[in-house]
């Protein structure tokens, strides 16, 4: 088992910034990850999963009781979960612009709903 205060070589998960990481214990904790500690202590969760796990319980607006609280990094800072909110369109849709390409549009496709209610 490892330890948790040891420092780990890498980039942040959140940040993407080197240097003084520790494991990752978020939301995610499935995510086996390094975190540095200025987004720790804010308890930053990395944008493109809060995107994904939103997509995935359809949208936005199906987790806001859920994530009101939630804090992730966006150049040049850190950002709550109405900036998230606001960025979701072209996240998610950059996103599923990758899935497509890599596994199809059938499995992108299934994400997709949420996107154009968001849009709308």
């Amino acid at each position: 088992m490892n330890d948790p205060d040891q420092l780990l070589p890498g980039k942040c998960v959140v940040c993407f910034t080197r240097g003084n990481l520790q494991h990752y214990a978020g939301h995610f904790s499935w995510l086996n990850a390094s975190i540095c500690k200025a987004c720790d202590a804010r308890q930053a969760e990395p944008l493109s999963l809060v995107v994904l796990w939103a997509a995935a319980r359809g949208g936005p607006d199906a987790c806001d009781a859920d994530a009101s609280s939630w804090v992730s990094y966006c150049a040049p800072d850190y950002i709550g979960w109405p900036e998230i909110r606001a960025l979701y369109p072209d996240q998610i849709g950059a996103m599923l612009d990758i899935v497509e390409a890599e596994l199809g549009a059938e499995f992108a496709d299934r994400f997709r709903d949420p996107v154009k209610i968001i849009k709308q």
